[in-house]
C-alpha cells in the first residue's frame, strides 16, 4: 500500500540530481523571498494583477530562508509535499472503505498521472501546495462519523476551514471547492431522502467550512485589493466567453487525451462492472469523484490559457475514479462467467497499454523539462562568468516574454549581475565604432522537433526559426559568436489526440505534420554573439 511514497521519490530522482530554477517565475518568485526575508513586504504587482496569495509567497520565503538558492532543497520541498499528498489520499481512501489494494492503486495513479511532471519537476507552481492542502482539508473530516465527542468533531471542522482557507490563500481557485462541496451535499441529501445518511454529516460539515473558507478569502481580499474578482491585470483574463469556452473546451480536450486517455476503457469497465453484477460499489465516491473532475475542467474554460499543470485537481479526482473501477474490475475477473472474464480482461488490457502511453509521454515530459532547463542554465551561468562590466544583454525572441524578464532576474538574484543591461532583441541599430559603447551579447535560442502538447517553453520552434534566420542575415562581421550549446534526447512521445485530427482537420494543432509516435530527437540550445569592439 505505501510503494506510491517510493514512486513518489523515484519519480523525483531525475529532477534532484539535475536540478535548476527554470525560466518561469523562479527569479520573480527567490526576488521576493529574498525581500520578504529582510522584512520588505511589497506585493505590489500582485495587487495590481487583483491577486491575494500570501501563503504562495510565505511558502518559497520559508524554503528560500531555510535554504538559500539553491535548487535543489527547492526539488526536496516538492519531493515531499508530493509524498505527503499521496499519503494524505492512501488515508483517504482507507477512512472511506477502500481495501488496501485500491488505496495503493489510487495514490499511485495520481502520482504517475501527467500534470505531476511539471507541477513538480518546475518551481514557482501553486498547484502542488493547494493540492496538498485540499487533500488535508479532506483528510480532518474522513473519519468525522466516527468521532464520538463533540468536541472533536469541532476541532475537525476548524482544522478543515483553517486548511482551505490556507488552500485558498496558495491559489484562488480553491474557491470553487465551495461549489463542488454544494453538489455533494445536495447529491447526500436526496440519498438521506431514500434512507441513507451515510456521509450526510461529513458533507455538510465540508460544505460549512468552505463557505466559511470563501467568506474568509473574500474578507481578506477586500482589506487589501480594490479591484473585483476579474478586474485586475491578470484575473481580468476570466471572462465569460461562448467562443472562447468552446476553443479552451477543445484544447482541454487535447490534454485530457494525453494525459487521461485510459479514462475510455475504464468508463467501459463501468459499464462492464455495472451490467454484470446489476451495482457498482462505492457509488457515492464514484459519483464524488466525477463531479470533482468536471468541476475543474468547467473552471478553466473561462480561463485565457489551457495549461497541462492546472490539471492536478482533476487528477487527484481521475485517480480515485480510476482505483475504484479497477479494483472492481479485478475482483469481477476472478468471479464472473467466463464471457465477462474475458471482456474485462480485454478491457484491462486496453487500460494497461493506454496506461503505459501515457508514461512514455510523461517520461518525454520530464526529460524536456530537464533539457531545457540544463541549457537555460548553462548559458546564463556563461553570460554572468564572461559578460564585461556594464555590459547589455539582448535576447533574441522578439516579441516581450516572461524569458526576457526572467534572464534578467536570474542574472540579478541568483548569479549576481545586477550590472548587466538585459533587453529584447528588435534590430538595434548598433554601431561598434560608437565612442563609449558598452559590450554587447546576443542571446538566441534553438528549439527542433518541439511537441505541441507538452511542458511549457520559451519559444514555439516556427517563430524561432525565422528569427534566427533573420538574426544571422542582419548581423555583420563584427559579431563573433562565442558559445553554441546544443542539449538533445530521442524521444518517445505518442500523439493520441493527433488521432482524432480527420474530424477536425482544419484547427491549427492538426495543420502541424507531426508523427503521431514521435521518435525524433529533441533539441535545445542557445547561440551566444559578442559584438567585438575596435
Amino acid at each position: 500500500m505505501f510503494a506510491p511514497l517510493l514512486v513518489c521519490v523515484l519519480l523525483m530522482l531525475p529532477r534532484l540530481v539535475s536540478p535548476h530554477f527554470g525560466l518561469f517565475d523562479d527569479g520573480t518568485t527567490i526576488i521576493r523571498a529574498q525581500e520578504i526575508a529582510s522584512g520588505t513586504w511589497n506585493l505590489e504587482e500582485d495587487l495590481e494583477a487583483g491577486r491575494t496569495r500570501p501563503l504562495y509567497w510565505l511558502f518559497y520565503t520559508a524554503t528560500y530562508s531555510l535554504f538559500g538558492a539553491n535548487p535543489f532543497w527547492f526539488f526536496v520541498v516538492n519531493t515531499l509535499v508530493l509524498a505527503g499528498t499521496a499519503l494524505g489520499i492512501l488515508y483517504l481512501v482507507r477512512q472511506m472503505g477502500g481495501s488496501r489494494l485500491q488505496a495503493g492503486l489510487t495514490a499511485l495513479l495520481f502520482a504517475l498521472s501527467g500534470p505531476v511532471i511539471e507541477n513538480f519537476y518546475t518551481l514557482s507552481k501553486a498547484e502542488p501546495l493547494q493540492m496538498a492542502l485540499l487533500v488535508l482539508s479532506m483528510v480532518w473530516l474522513a473519519p468525522f462519523a466516527r468521532l464520538n465527542r463533540r468536541w472533536k468533531k469541532g476541532l475537525a471542522f476548524l482544522a478543515a476551514t483553517l486548511t482551505l482557507l490556507l488552500a485558498a490563500a496558495a491559489k484562488e481557485t480553491t474557491l470553487f471547492v465551495f461549489p463542488i462541496s454544494a453538489v455533494w451535499l445536495a447529491a447526500a441529501w436526496i440519498r438521506r431522502l431514500r434512507g441513507s445518511s451515510e456521509g450526510f454529516e461529513a458533507r455538510g460539515t465540508y460544505f460549512l467550512a468552505n463557505g466559511l473558507a470563501v467568506a474568509g478569502s473574500l474578507a481578506l481580499r477586500s482589506l487589501f485589493v480594490s479591484q473585483g474578482l476579474t478586474s485586475g491585470s491578470y484575473t481580468n483574463g476570466y471572462v465569460i466567453d461562448p467562443a472562447r469556452m468552446l476553443s479552451a473546451a477543445l484544447s482541454w480536450l487535447g490534454w485530457l487525451g494525453r494525459d487521461f486517455i485510459y479514462l475510455v476503457p475504464l468508463v467501459l469497465l463501468a459499464v462492464a462492472v455495472f451490467v454484470a453484477r446489476k451495482k457498482i460499489s462505492q457509488e457515492v465516491l464514484l459519483f464524488d469523484s466525477l463531479v470533482w473532475m468536471a468541476a475543474w475542467v468547467a473552471v478553466y474554460l473561462p480561463w485565457s490559457f489551457t495549461i497541462e499543470y492546472y490539471l492536478l485537481p482533476f487528477a487527484f479526482g481521475f485517480s480515485f475514479f480510476a482505483g475504484i473501477l479497477l479494483v472492481q474490475a479485478l475482483d469481477l475477473l476472478k468471479t464472473a462467467s467466463q464471457p465477462w472474464r474475458i471482456a474485462v480482461g480485454a478491457l484491462l488490457g486496453v487500460t494497461l497499454i493506454l496506461f503505459l502511453v501515457t508514461q512514455a509521454n510523461n517520461a518525454t515530459n520530464a526529460r524536456i523539462q530537464l533539457t531545457i532547463d540544463e541549457a537555460n542554465a548553462e548559458v546564463l551561468d556563461f553570460v554572468a562568468a564572461n559578460a564585461p562590466q556594464g555590459a547589455t544583454v539582448l535576447v533574441n525572441i522578439q516579441f516581450s516574454n516572461e524569458y526576457i524578464r526572467q534572464i534578467r532576474s536570474h542574472l540579478t538574484a541568483l548569479r549576481h549581475r545586477s550590472d548587466l543591461s538585459v533587453d529584447q532583441f528588435k534590430f538595434q541599430g548598433i554601431d561598434p565604432n560608437e565612442p563609449g559603447l558598452e559590450p554587447h551579447f546576443i542571446l538566441s535560442p534553438s528549439i527542433t522537433n518541439q511537441p505541441l502538447l507538452a511542458v511549457r517553453m520559451g519559444e514555439v520552434e516556427e517563430t524561432q526559426v525565422t528569427w534566427n534566420k533573420t538574426l544571422k542575415s542582419t548581423l555583420d562581421v563584427n559579431w563573433t559568436t562565442i558559445l553554441t550549446t546544443n542539449h538533445a534526447f530521442p524521444m518517445l512521445n505518442i500523439d493520441i489526440p493527433r488521432l482524432f485530427c480527420p474530424l477536425a482537420p482544419a484547427l491549427d494543432y492538426c495543420a502541424l505534420s507531426i508523427p503521431i509516435i514521435d521518435r525524433r530527437a529533441f533539441t535545445y540550445g542557445w547561440t551566444v554573439y559578442n559584438l567585438e569592439l575596435p
